[in-house]
């Protein structure tokens, strides 16, 4: 299962487990009706892969997403803050809040 090469790769092979991460989140995402590219995004901001997260984004831009993930996109926009590209591509994916 997912979870189990999940744990077996992290120890052990650090890039081999962010392929399997990636390639699932993307996969899901393309899969899916309603596309939200904001997991994949998240995954490749973890492991900084900044050309990766790029092409997320402007995927996710294209496809007139809109991520209610909060976590995931306060944690991409801090981690990124210095970077021009990630801090324009990114801000017009947030969902605006449902709640006052």
């Amino acid at each position: 299962s997912y979870a189990r090469v999940v744990e077996q790769m992290a120890p052990r092979n650090p890039a081999a487990l962010y392929d399997v991460m990636l390639t699932r989140a993307l996969s899901q995402a393309e899969a899916s009706a309603d596309p939200d590219h904001s997991w994949a995004a998240f995954v490749a901001s973890v492991f900084g892969d900044r050309t990766q997260l790029l092409a997320t984004l402007a995927r996710a831009r294209a496809n007139g997403e809109q991520w209610g993930a909060a976590g995931f996109t306060r944690r991409i926009a801090r981690r990124w803050r210095d970077d021009p590209q990630v801090t324009t591509l990114l801000p017009p994916l947030a969902q605006e809040r449902i709640e006052g």
